[in-house]
């Protein structure tokens, strides 16, 4: 529906947009101590993976907690933003992001921060108005978490903001919110007397991929679209390893421009035996 409204120019073209999550996949402490027995029935070795070898700690890694850590999560923004993002970019057809940069603590080298501002510049689309600029916000800096002065995020009637969703602001002013897991509201409401209720076609995503793969069709989140989509959010990841610095994008080399210590972050080494 979000899609929907946004392509049919409910708001005109985009100028802006803003998204965030207030979870905090990260964490501030220095890297972990100690070591635990392992547990009965669990190969810690195989669970390690590709990732470097490191003592098991009850608690640390497992359930869930491997998001917070370098090696084996990619943080509030990896976690979700390829959800909150994805309208986004299926809305305004984006493509990979012209160059980031992070806001956060200095880098540990072992964790994603609990808290980040990240700013992506994109080349203009159809749907756009000129280049894009969108503003990732997660934990301690998400708009719910901290008092708002940014009129582009102040509700009507003083209403609260969701705690994880996107704002979209049209070149006419008028916006366009939309929660993560519900459905996209207009602002002003009234935007919504104004145009028909648009009838959406069912999608099955287990159904899409089948028929793919014999050759009927193609899927509507298809390996392009996820390439450009997890590039960028990647690229958001990577970068606060390097707080405060605009990382520039390659499109043709997939590589950043002036950057070799970004350029080594691309790829991993992998453990022996892996």
């Amino acid at each position: 529906m979000a899609v929907e409204f946004l392509q049919s120019g409910m708001i005109g073209k985009i100028t802006r947009i803003y998204s965030w999550s207030n979870k905090g996949w990260g964490d501030d402490a220095p890297a972990y101590t100690g070591e635990d027995p392992v547990p009965e029935g669990l190969d810690w070795d195989l669970w390690l993976g590709s990732a470097p070898a490191r003592p098991f700690l009850t608690g640390k890694y497992h359930p869930g907690q491997w998001r917070k850590i370098l090696d084996f999560g990619c943080g509030t923004l990896g976690d979700m933003g390829v959800h909150i993002l994805d309208i986004p970019y299926t809305a305004l057809r984006l493509g990979y992001p012209r160059s980031v940069k992070v806001n956060c603590r200095e880098p540990n080298h072992f964790s994603h921060p609990t808290k980040n501002i990240v700013d992506f510049e994109f080349p203009g689309t159809a749907y756009t108005a000129g280049p894009l600029k969108l503003t990732w916000f997660d934990g301690g800096y998400a708009p719910v978490s901290v008092p708002q002065e940014n009129p582009d995020l102040q509700l009507e009637d003083g209403k609260a903001l969701p705690r994880q969703g996107s704002m979209f602001i049209g070149e006419d002013g008028k916006r366009m919110l939309v929660p993560h897991g519900s459905g996209p509201q207009p602002l002003p409401r009234k935007l919504l007397a104004n145009i028909e209720k648009p009838v959406l076609k069912p999608a099955n995503h287990y159904h899409e991929w089948v028929d793919a793969s014999v050759g009927k069709g193609t899927c509507s989140a298809d390996f392009e679209y996820a390439a450009y989509l997890t590039t960028g959010i990647l690229m958001g990841v990577l970068g606060n390893r390097f707080p405060g610095k605009t990382l520039e994008w390659n499109f043709e080399k997939k590589r950043f421009y002036k950057n070799r210590a970004a350029n080594k972050r691309l790829s991993r080494n992998y453990r022996k035996g892996f």
